[in-house]
């Protein structure tokens, strides 16, 4: 069977997505992260919500490579920048199909990942 380099591409990633996919979604507690963000809820007066986040940790602990790319970085693979790539995209499908968003801290080195969740004041 004769398969173009781009459908080799797709195969691969689809392959990955669904690898990650599965760890994420087995990893990953929601359920805690949700409370968590419940928990830690304020008003957010510029939101004019009442918002809730969770610190998941440092992106260099949490994405495969370890790595944080600037436009400086000089260590990093092809094959690191789309493992990465795949994971942050099925990383985040997971707290949006969950209700929430990913997003980063305000304060510290600017590596810290976050997940927020706009609670419902009805819900309560």
């Amino acid at each position: 069977m004769n398969t173009t380099k781009a459908e080799n591409k797709f195969n691969r990633y689809e392959i990955l997505a669904r690898h990650y996919s599965e760890k994420i979604a087995s990893e990953w507690n929601f359920d805690a992260i949700k409370r968590e963000c419940e928990a830690n809820a304020e008003y957010d007066e510029e939101a004019d919500s009442k918002i809730g986040y969770c610190y998941l940790g440092s992106h260099l602990s949490i994405a495969p490579s370890g790595k944080y790319y600037t436009f400086w970085t000089t260590n990093q693979t092809h094959s690191d920048t789309i493992k990465d790539e795949v994971f942050w995209s099925e990383f985040e499908k997971a707290i949006e199909s969950h209700g929430m968003f990913l997003g980063g801290s305000d304060t510290g080195d600017g590596l810290d990942v976050v997940c927020g969740m706009v609670i419902d004041e009805s819900d309560e």
